[in-house]
């Protein structure tokens, strides 16, 4: 993963946009290593996080994507 050393990516599909999708909207919560884990299966997305801070503009992007 480009700038953020400290994550790794385990994925059947690295070119999904999907995925592109989901990481550039998280970008700032992996700058700042808020991000623990995300998992995407059978289509449900779970992301959790290092923080008790809200972050309701980004489930609302997340809520966008299609």
């Amino acid at each position: 993963m480009p700038n953020h050393s400290s994550y790794s990516i385990k994925t059947n599909e690295p070119k999904s946009k999907l995925l592109s999708n989901i990481l550039s909207i998280l970008d700032n919560l992996f700058v700042q290593e808020f991000v623990f884990e995300i998992e995407y299966l059978n289509n449900e997305l779970k992301i959790e996080l290092r923080t008790d801070q809200l972050h309701i503009g980004l489930i609302d992007k997340l809520l966008e994507i299609k």
